[in-house]
C-alpha cells in the first residue's frame, strides 16, 4: 500500500476518534476529564495526527530525531489506550482490571525500589568521577569495590 494512502487513513481514524471524544467533552462537559483514560485518548490522538501532518507539511521544521521521539511517545499511548480497550471484550475485562489493580497496588513499592536503584547509582557514579586517578590510569572499577 503506497505511504500517503496510509497516512490518509490514519488522519481520517484520528479525526474520527478525535470527533468521539469532543462529542464526549460536550455530552460529560467537566467531568469527562475525571477519567485518566480519557485524557491519554485526547492526547494519544492528538500526538498521533501532530505526527503525521508534520511529517508531511513540516511546518515546524522539526528535526527527524526529534519527531521520532515524539512519534514514538504517540505510539506507546496508543498502545496503552488499546489495551484499555481490551476491557470492552468480555473475556478480557477481568484481565485488564485484574493488571490495574496490581499496578496500583504496587506503586509504593515501584517508588521505593527506584528510590533504592537511584540512591546506589548516585553512589556508584560520585566514587568513580571523584577519583581522578581511575580516569588517568588503568585501574578497574572492580577494585574499588573488593
Amino acid at each position: 500500500m503506497n505511504a500517503a494512502v496510509l497516512r490518509c487513513i490514519i488522519v481520517l481514524f484520528g479525526i474520527g476518534f478525535l470527533i468521539i471524544e469532543i462529542i464526549q467533552v460536550i455530552t460529560l462537559k467537566l467531568g469527562y476529564f475525571d477519567d485518566i483514560w480519557n485524557i491519554g485518548s485526547v492526547t494519544s490522538n492528538l500526538l498521533n495526527l501532530f505526527v503525521v501532518v508534520e511529517h508531511v507539511f513540516k511546518r515546524r521544521n522539526f528535526e527527524y530525531d526529534t519527531l521520532v521521539h515524539i512519534a514514538s511517545c504517540a505510539v506507546a499511548l496508543q498502545w496503552l489506550v488499546a489495551f484499555y480497550w481490551m476491557r470492552l471484550i468480555p473475556e478480557m475485562a477481568f484481565y485488564v482490571t485484574f493488571l490495574k489493580e496490581v499496578v496500583t497496588d504496587i506503586t509504593g513499592f515501584v517508588v521505593m525500589f527506584f528510590m533504592c536503584i537511584l540512591m546506589f547509582s548516585n553512589s556508584v557514579y560520585i566514587i568513580q568521577t571523584s577519583h581522578s586517578s581511575a580516569r588517568t590510569s588503568k585501574i578497574a572499577p572492580v577494585e574499588y569495590f573488593g
